[in-house]
């Protein structure tokens, strides 16, 4: 390739980072004559991916915070706390950070929702800062929901959705309200949810309901 320009360069740094290839897309990243914020994203992505958050941060702090890092830039080091459990870094960048999308806090929400106490007092704030919850915020704020065994709060959002943000219900929801209504003892009504779901019940629907029906069992056998 006699005239690689950027998105040359870039192009094959992704495809190694893609395959995982941090080790390839390092070495290419020192070679390049110059970097752009895709360049950049990318490798604290990738970095961020197999877990080598110091190499994260590291490469984030390179970032050229008056030309190159942009939203994406802090939305990635955000994702790359946010999954490996690491919420008091990830709620301090998220603080420090100059703009918020919906992004950013379905990012921060989905860290609690998995890791932490606190997805429902985000989406809270999403709301309150005048941003539209997405069907993935309402898909972490479910998962914080089923974690704690809160199905009053489940149900009002999955009810939320559709008549509060005309959101549609994805598979997923549906699978996560069955799980939940199963882990309370609501079989009954989990039934009704997935019997009367307006597209055809997936694995997951079913799987939820059926490790359920087996929970239920095992538990009455217990105590017979």
């Amino acid at each position: 390739m006699p005239d690689r320009d950027i998105v040359s360069w870039a192009s094959l740094l992704q495809a190694f980072v893609k395959k995982g290839d941090l080790s390839s897309a390092k070495r290419l990243f020192d070679l390049m004559p110059r970097w752009n914020v895709v360049v950049f994203n990318s490798m604290v992505s990738g970095f961020a991916n197999l877990g080598d958050l110091s190499s994260a941060e590291s490469m984030f702090a390179w970032i050229p915070e008056a030309t190159l890092r942009d939203n994406v830039s802090w939305n990635v080091m955000l994702a790359a706390y946010s999954q490996a459990g690491d919420l008091e870094e990830a709620r301090r960048l998220f603080s420090t950070m100059p703009e918020r999308n919906t992004a950013s806090w379905n990012t921060l929400i989905g860290g609690e929702a998995y890791y932490g106490e606190h997805a429902m007092d985000f989406f809270r704030g999403m709301c309150v800062h005048g941003l539209d919850a997405s069907e993935i915020s309402f898909l972490n704020c479910l998962v914080a929901c089923n974690h704690k065994g809160h199905i009053e709060q489940a149900c009002n959002l999955f009810l939320s959705m559709s008549f509060d943000h005309n959101l549609e219900h994805w598979e997923e929801h549906f699978s996560l309200m069955v799980d939940v209504l199963g882990r309370t003892g609501q079989l009954n009504t989990a039934k009704e949810l997935v019997q009367g779901m307006p597209l055809e019940p997936n694995v997951g629907a079913q799987g939820a309901l059926f490790e359920s029906q087996i929970r239920v069992t095992c538990t009455l056998k217990s105590k017979a």
